[in-house]
């Protein structure tokens, strides 16, 4: 590889590098800095005074008395919810996988792809609708 292509390379990375930098990274880091600030008594938040209580409510309670006791709630919510995550990204694997090597093998074993079996045309289909529906409304 040339100087020339390696370079090449790089700069059609950049537009797409700049975008999620401007759209991902800086809205995360802003979120973080914001948490770290102290809440405004009528909503909002003192944009000159940082507190970690926020990180505190995470771990620990306090009781009617006052006394500190470690709080596992959200820990376990936390942990329920990396448990879903895992298993609903296996149980895709374990779907989509054999589904488009299945669909790959269809367009080797016809060589034509203007003759394509029915089965691909209803697995394009199928695969394809997913992008137009919206399940969370």
């Amino acid at each position: 590889m040339t100087v020339g292509e390696n370079f090449r390379k790089r700069a059609l990375t950049a537009p797409v590098l700049v975008f999620l930098t401007a759209f991902m990274v800086v809205p995360l880091l802003l979120m973080l800095y914001v948490s770290f600030l102290e809440r405004a008594p009528f909503g909002g938040v003192l944009w000159n005074s940082h507190t970690t209580s926020a990180y505190q409510k995470l771990l620990v309670d306090r009781d009617l008395l006052g006394n500190v006791e470690f709080n596992s709630d959200y820990i376990n919510i936390f942990l329920r919810s990396f448990k879903l995550a895992a298993i609903t990204t296996i149980l895709t694997l374990l779907v989509s996988v054999p589904t488009a090597l299945y669909m790959t093998t269809l367009d080797a074993q016809m060589g034509d792809s203007h003759s394509l079996p029915r089965n691909r045309s209803f697995l394009d289909k199928f695969a394809g609708a997913q992008f137009c529906m919206d399940l969370d409304t």
